[in-house]
């Protein structure tokens, strides 16, 4: 369920220039919050939904009392402000200069999702995951917070990665890269498996896990990927019957393009978000009951990249 504030109109003193450092200006914001609140409608309480009075105040307070240079400072502040509320899952602010121009309103929109701090992960919308790895097959999410994110990848640049055959297990797939499978037996990859694994089991409703998961999901197959940067990635493929119901990247730094398409040859790329700090879920056989899985590619490496695999493979 959504809440959503539109048209909050304040004065602030808040700006890059001389005149906007003395003169208050007017300030247009959007509020949207999503969370679980079907209890409130349900018993019509307040206590367990979103107060929208008090998301207003934090606005306010920002606008008025306080000054920045920047809209997406004030953005980010409001966002940050408002995902405290453990409450809400997810916070989208966008923030207006409607009178700095005659023609055209600069706009920042900023979006935060909740941490969970006993797993140290970003939340997300479990009906999205669902709705999205049925339609397309795939779904990207923020899931690392930063300090973690950077933690993981000091680690892996410890690791011994080796290069890998240009072609790979199938003669029609071609990737450039070099993997990390050994990991010592502390490594802060098995936490984080672990708290990926206890999310999904706290975000997926128990009457519905055996439905999504015939086999039981259990990963049991882990790999650090290096991409130089130009490498050609990896060619349009599926990750091969084996992989089954849930294949998972974790993109810890670099640039590049990852796509689900409809067959070998490329065609009709669906891109998703490949951000350092974002899981890329796609679905094996196996999922809801289905032997369906996606064609992806990696494409477009233009600085060096490098993610964590995370697959459930049913021959070990």
């Amino acid at each position: 369920m959504e809440i959503l504030i539109e048209n909050l109109i304040f004065k602030g003193i808040h700006g890059y220039t001389q005149k906007e450092k003395i003169n208050p200006q007017r300030f247009i914001l959007n509020i949207n919050v999503e969370g679980d609140f079907d209890g409130a409608a349900a018993k019509d309480d307040l206590q367990k939904t979103a107060d929208y009075r008090q998301l207003k105040e934090v606005a306010r307070k920002v606008i008025e009392t306080e000054r920045y240079d920047l809209l997406e400072t004030i953005a980010d502040k409001i966002a940050n402000t408002i995902i405290k509320d453990p409450i809400i899952r997810r916070v989208t602010v966008s923030v207006s200069k409607p009178d700095i121009w005659g023609n055209g309103v600069p706009t920042v929109t900023v979006s935060k999702n909740q941490l969970l701090p006993n797993l140290n992960l970003i939340d997300f919308d479990c009906h999205r995951l669902i709705q999205e790895l049925w339609s397309h097959g795939g779904v990207s999410l923020p899931i690392l917070p930063i300090e973690r994110r950077l933690s993981l990848l000091t680690e892996a640049e410890k690791y011994q990665f080796i290069k890998q055959p240009e072609m790979a297990e199938s003669p029609l797939v071609r990737e450039q890269l070099s993997s990390c499978s050994e990991f010592p037996a502390h490594s802060p990859f098995y936490t984080l498996v672990d708290d990926f694994f206890e999310m999904l089991s706290k975000k997926i409703p128990a009457d519905e896990w055996n439905s999504i998961f015939p086999t039981p999901l259990r990963f049991n197959e882990m790999s650090l990927q290096f991409y130089e940067k130009g490498s050609i990635g990896i060619t349009p493929h599926k990750d091969g019957k084996s992989r089954i119901n849930l294949i998972c990247v974790f993109i810890l730094k670099g640039i590049g393009k990852y796509a689900l398409v409809d067959n070998r040859s490329g065609a009709n790329p669906h891109y998703l978000d490949a951000r350092p700090g974002n899981v890329l879920i796609l679905r094996g056989p196996g999922f809801l009951g289905s032997g369906y899985q996606p064609f992806h590619v990696v494409t477009d490496i233009t600085e060096d990249r490098m993610v964590f695999g995370l697959r459930q493979r049913i021959n070990k």
